[in-house]
């Protein structure tokens, strides 16, 4: 009886281990969604009740935005660092380990080379003009007015997280807008819905730009969508080339990191405007042309390394 009863319960075990791993991909990129929605949803919540303790906010409610007020651009911090937490880092890991007895390994969690780390890292500084290029081009399709008015919140809401003047608020928007969003959002895009996209297109082209379309359209910010969906394509074949998600996380960290530090440096009076548009239609446009071309060398660059050192043929870093 005794060995019957353990032998029950360590087939329940399995069977409960395994039960999101057996379920079909199809089943699998609908968990992720009501996860992602749940999870968000629960952090908005204590983000909320953090506020509500912080800063004194009567109920559960954020305050009015106002650029001018301290406490309140803090308190729409702090909402962003949740919403970053649970749309992204909760429903990824969580996710993971529901799918696979080795979550780590899943969400590509390998080792790589110092010297892909740090290609990944040029590549996407050297992107840098070209992205721009691509969002002046952006800036030219029409959009609605609704979504003008949207656009318009978002920047506000950009500029005034930005613009800092100490160092420790320095690190910190370098935490909540460059840290946080790379391991987030690239667990989520890359580690998982590029990966169950590509189960179930059968294809990588299809796998990445499917993750990358979702993770532009995410961010509600269609003035910047283009550019956003060939970083995301970028990332996607970083991760597919290197099979490590360290450099996409490590490329995303750099271009959020650039862009905070470069309006920063701006905004103190360091660097001259024309810094950030580098590239564009109005700023010097045949430089993106040759960010461009520069990038797909160094991403071509990326997967030779990662190849040779996958077969043995690299040095060991």
């Amino acid at each position: 009886m005794f060995y019957a009863t353990r032998l029950h319960t360590q087939k329940t075990k399995h069977l409960n281990h395994y039960m999101l791993e057996n379920l079909s991909t199809s089943a699998k990129i609908v968990f992720v969604l009501l996860l992602s929605l749940l999870s968000f949803l629960v952090c908005f919540l204590l983000g909320l009740l953090l506020v509500k303790v912080l800063y004194g906010t009567s109920g559960l409610a954020l305050p009015a935005f106002d650029a001018s007020s301290t406490s309140t651009i803090s308190a729409f911090k702090v909402m962003q660092v949740m919403q970053t937490i649970g749309l992204f880092i909760i429903p990824a890991i969580v996710a993971a380990m529901a799918f696979s007895k080795t979550p780590w390994s899943y969400l590509k969690f390998s080792s790589t080379s110092s010297k892909v780390l740090g290609l990944a890292a040029i590549a996407t500084v050297v992107m840098l003009p070209a992205i721009n290029l691509m969002a002046s081009a952006n800036e030219l399709l029409p959009l609605p007015q609704w979504l003008n008015g949207m656009e318009e919140n978002a920047k506000r809401l950009t500029e005034a997280f930005l613009r800092v003047d100490s160092i420790s608020a320095l690190l910190f928007n370098l935490f909540m807008i460059a840290v946080l969003p790379a391991i987030g959002e690239e667990l989520l895009f890359r580690g998982l819905i590029q990966k169950l996209f590509t189960k179930v297109s059968g294809s990588n082209f299809w796998g990445v730009f499917i993750a990358a379309l979702v993770f532009s359209a995410i961010h509600f910010q269609f003035k910047g969508f283009l550019p956003r969906l060939a970083l995301g394509m970028v990332f996607g074949y970083m991760l597919v080339w290197s099979r490590s998600i360290w450099v996409p996380i490590v490329a995303h960290f750099t271009n959020n990191a650039f862009a905070v530090l470069a309006y920063h440096f701006v905004h103190q009076g360091n660097l001259p405007a024309e810094t950030e548009t580098v590239g564009s239609l109005q700023q010097l446009w045949p430089i993106g042309i040759v960010s461009l071309a520069l990038t797909a060398l160094l991403l071509f660059e990326i997967k030779k390394r990662s190849d040779a050192r996958s077969l043995g043929l690299g040095e060991e870093e």
